[in-house]
């Protein structure tokens, strides 16, 4: 301290006062945990367009285990796991995430090259395909794949029925 500041008094500021905020929206919220946490905290991302997805005739990973073998089927999810083997003969596996659990999806050659841009460029999918059933495992055997975050690429009119085989 030198002798000047001594002799001056100390300025007294009033601290700011604190600005109100609205509340994080629930997709707020969530974007939040991803980007902090790495996974949701509160709810799944999938919940905040589940209404949307319903109307374009998505089903969550716990309806498919009442499908019959060779049932067009519509799942969606997160894209957890993305593999293409070079074993594989040019077939990818994708493992989405919905609210309700998982789902595996096997893409065949001339899908996987029809989709390849979407597959390799997208964090969600949504994926029409046919629900195989083979010793006790459920995979969806993907006919088409679309971009889940931009559902407005999907027809509904497109939209599989439980009722066609």
């Amino acid at each position: 301290m030198t002798p000047e500041s001594a002799a001056r008094p100390a300025l007294r500021l009033a601290a700011p006062a604190t600005p109100t905020l609205p509340p994080f929206s629930q997709q707020e919220e969530v974007a939040l945990e991803y980007e902090i946490l790495g996974l949701p905290a509160s709810a799944h991302a999938l919940d905040l367009v589940r209404p949307r997805l319903e109307r374009l005739g998505v089903r969550r990973s716990d309806e498919l285990a009442d499908l019959a073998h060779g049932t067009r089927v519509r799942v969606g999810g997160l894209l957890t796991c993305r593999q293409a083997p070079p074993t594989a003969k040019g077939h990818a596996f994708l493992t989405l995430e919905d609210e309700a659990g998982l789902v595996n999806c096997i893409v065949r050659p001339a899908v996987n090259e029809e989709h390849y841009l979407t597959i390799r460029g997208n964090s969600a999918l949504i994926v029409d395909g046919q629900m195989q059933r083979k010793d006790g495992v459920l995979n969806v055997i993907a006919t088409k794949i679309y971009p889940l975050w931009r559902p407005s690429s999907v027809a509904a009119s497109e939209t599989p029925s439980a009722d066609n085989d």
